[in-house]
C-alpha cells in the first residue's frame, strides 16, 4: 500500500491497483451494513493500514488478537472474532472458494487503498524503467486483460 509515511523511506511507482478495503463477517452473521456494528469489535493486526481505517469506524473497538495478518481470515471463520477488514479480491476469492464469510461493505471515508511497486529511493533508473513498462502494458491492453483476469 502506498502510505505517506512508507513515501518518506522508498518511492513508489504510479497505482498499479486502487483497492477497496472491505468490512467482513461471517456467513450467518445478522448484521447487514456497516453502521449496524455499532458497539462491537474489530479484529486487526496493530501497525498495518488497515488498523487506522478500522480505528476510524465509529462506534466499534480494534482488538488485536494477533500479531499476523494472515490468520485474521482463519480466526473470522472460526468465528473466534466477529468483524476483520480485508482486500475485496481477497474477500471474493473467499466466498468464491465458498468459506463461510460475506462481505458487509466497502468501508466509508478511507476504503481505499492504492498499490504501487516499492523501489529503492537510490533507484530511480529502476523506477522509471517501471513506469515505462506500466504505460506500454497499459496502453496495449495487457493491464486490463490481467486486472479482469485476477481482480473482477
Amino acid at each position: 500500500s502506498i502510505t505517506p509515511t512508507r513515501k518518506e523511506i522508498i518511492n513508489f511507482s504510479e497505482p498499479y491497483f486502487n483497492n477497496k478495503i472491505v468490512l467482513v463477517t461471517y456467513k450467518d452473521n445478522p448484521a447487514s451494513w456497516i453502521a449496524s456494528i455499532k458497539g462491537d469489535k474489530i479484529a486487526d493486526v496493530k501497525g498495518t493500514t488497515f488498523e487506522t481505517i478500522a480505528q476510524g469506524i465509529k462506534g466499534t473497538e480494534v482488538e488485536y488478537p494477533t500479531t499476523v495478518a494472515g490468520e485474521l481470515m482463519g480466526l473470522l471463520k472460526e468465528k473466534k472474532v466477529k468483524y476483520i477488514l480485508t482486500d475485496m479480491p481477497d474477500a471474493k476469492y473467499s466466498i468464491k472458494l465458498g468459506e463461510p464469510i460475506k462481505i458487509i461493505g466497502v468501508v466509508p471515508g478511507g476504503g481505499t487503498d492504492f498499490y504501487g511497486y516499492g523501489i529503492r529511493k537510490s533507484d530511480t533508473d529502476l523506477l522509471n524503467k517501471v513506469g515505462e513498462w506500466m504505460k506500454k502494458i497499459k496502453s496495449d491492453g495487457t493491464y486490463d486483460k490481467l486486472s479482469d483476469k485476477h481482480f473482477k
